[in-house]
């Protein structure tokens, strides 16, 4: 439920579904370490919910994570992640975030 929630964009404020410390960050893997006692193969639980008709499909990705609130102009406004999310806000949808890598690889990605 909450993953079709997810992915059509019907959550109400855009909540992310896992904590940032998580290692689980997809539905599939969520399900997967759930079931792997009851299951004899791990995959075998998706491939039964596909046989439903349920797809699960939700991954959540570092940028969903971020903190787009700006709490101090001085600060905030030196990170490139807000900034890029700033300029697709003024230009309405130049999709400036879809190009970042986040997390940065290295220092030089920075």
């Amino acid at each position: 439920f909450l993953d079709e929630a997810k992915t059509r964009d019907l959550l109400t404020g855009d909540p992310v579904l896992f904590e940032k410390t998580s290692q689980v960050k997809s539905s599939q893997d969520m399900l997967i370490s759930l079931c792997q006692d009851c299951f004899a193969k791990q995959r075998s639980i998706l491939n039964h919910l596909e046989y439903e008709g349920i797809s699960v499909s939700h991954v959540q990705e570092p940028l969903d994570e971020y903190n787009f609130r700006v709490r101090n102009f001085a600060v905030d406004l030196k990170d490139g992640v807000c900034l890029a999310k700033m300029m697709d806000i003024v230009t309405k949808g130049c999709n400036i975030l879809s190009s970042l890598r986040l997390p940065a690889d290295s220092r030089k990605h920075k």
